[in-house]
């Protein structure tokens, strides 16, 4: 499982090329070992928080997170260094204020 490079959390629909919802109450911690992991799709999971364990995936470039229930991105996100692609869209967030100083802080 260590060499695994994506993961989808939900149900994703080939023809459609979008995912369909998989409710999550969280995370196991055992996704914050997947250090090859490039790519965590968690697409219309219905969580409400980013869990802190995703900061460990050093090599993940993409992360889609829409269609959640996500208030805010906390402040860690600086530590995704490798992170070209976000996904944030359908969700609760008000302002990006936060990732913003924190992508300025990192240059």
């Amino acid at each position: 499982m260590g060499e695994l490079r994506r993961l989808f959390l939900g149900r994703w629909d080939e023809e459609k090329d979008e995912g369909e919802g998989n409710p999550l109450i969280g995370l196991p911690e055992a996704i914050g070992q997947l250090q090859q992991l490039e790519e965590l799709h968690l697409y219309d999971t219905k969580i409400t928080v980013i869990p802190e364990l995703i900061a460990k995936l050093k090599n993940l470039t993409k992360l889609s997170l829409a269609k959640n229930k996500i208030a805010e991105v906390p402040i860690w996100f600086s530590e995704l260094a490798s992170l070209t692609e976000l996904y944030l869209w359908d969700n609760q967030i008000q302002c990006l204020s936060r990732i913003d100083r924190t992508v300025n802080q990192s240059d």
